[in-house]
Formats: structure tokens, sequence, C-alpha cells
């Protein structure tokens, strides 16, 4: 089973052969073209910036996603914000679970 799912996404790799000018951790390099466009957009993917396979905003600047800036300022931020929703969800639910056992204890009684 493995060495299928090997086979096919062996299939999917490609090569770059266009380069374009990129920055990797503060540092100048050649970039390549397909390699970079699929970085920048899983990155925007991954801050909830798309819609659909569509950039909504592009306002955060993805070029150098190992940079301090990036990490510290957008990722670290938005993991943040992340955090607590999900906390706030969790607690809501663990509540909305303490109040049907809680009903359903009172019903038996």
């Amino acid at each position: 089973m493995f060495a299928n799912i090997f086979a096919v996404t062996w299939d999917l790799f490609e090569q770059d052969v266009e380069f374009e000018p990129g920055v990797m951790a503060g540092a100048e390099y050649q970039c390549g073209k397909y390699a970079g466009l699929l970085r920048k957009h899983i990155f925007r993917e991954h801050l909830g910036q798309l819609q659909g396979d569509v950039p909504q905003d592009q306002s955060t600047d993805v070029t150098d996603p190992v940079s301090r800036h990036f990490y510290r300022d957008v990722w670290q931020h938005i993991a943040t914000q992340n955090t607590q929703i999900y906390e706030e969800v969790r607690v809501g639910a663990r509540l909305d679970c303490y109040l049907v056992n809680v009903r359903t204890v009172s019903r038996r009684t």
C-alpha cells in the first residue's frame, strides 16, 4: 500500500527550471518559481488569508517566512489568536457537556 502512495506522490514532484530572486532568513537567493509560489500559497493558507484558492488578504508579507519579524510579529500573533479561540470553544464545549450531564442526572433522580 505504501509503495503505491509513494509512487503516486513521486509523480507529483516538480523540478523548477525557472528561478527568481527570493529571500530566506534575510539572505537573498535564487528561488525556484514553482516552489516559491507553492510555499507562499501554503503560508497564506495557514494564516487564513485564502478564500478557496484565492488570496483575500495580501497585506502580510510571506516572502521570508523564517525571518525573525515574520515569526514573532505574524506567526506567533496568529497562533496566539487561534489558541484563544480554541480555548473559548473548548471551554464552551466542556460547559455544554457538563450541563447535559447535570440535566440527565437530575431527570434520573
